[in-house]
């Protein structure tokens, strides 16, 4: 279903849709990792039988993942901010895990830059959390024009 029509920078006209798919972005390979715990949902990263925040390595980047539930799953770093710190919701955030990555991971991805680095996990939590949402998106040139 065509959800909008734009154009793209050189003025090729484009079709935008959801992109129905059950492929869950966790499964690609990145240098970032989502481990959960919660005791309804399976949610972030395949992690090892039992595993803990202690297994995480210890000179990790680490941040804390809270998820909103309600009427839909809702991921994000943090406990404050958009969009759930809006004075019209009183929902409750839940701690839901930690996103992380290596120091390794930082090195190899962001040149070692932390800043970068945090960048990179809000950016893999807020891709999971549309995935989870169903707000994933394609588009193509259309060819009605």
């Amino acid at each position: 279903m065509v959800v909008g029509r734009t154009v793209d920078a050189e003025g090729n006209p484009l079709s935008i849709y959801y992109a129905h798919t059950d492929r869950d972005p966790r499964l690609t390979p990145d240098h970032t990792h989502i481990w959960c715990w919660h005791k309804v949902y399976i949610l972030g990263d395949p992690k090892p039988d039992n595993a803990t925040v202690a297994q995480i390595p210890r000179n990790a980047l680490t941040l804390p993942v809270y998820l909103l539930d309600h009427g839909g799953l809702s991921l994000r770093l943090g406990p404050s901010g958009d969009p759930f710190d809006e004075p019209t919701f009183d929902w409750p955030l839940h701690f839901a895990g930690v996103a992380w990555m290596s120091k390794k991971d930082i090195r190899q991805a962001c040149r070692g830059n932390r800043q970068l680095a945090t960048v990179h996990l809000t950016k893999a939590v807020q891709q999971y959390s549309d995935y989870l949402q169903g707000l994933q998106f394609a588009y193509k040139v259309r060819e009605d024009i």
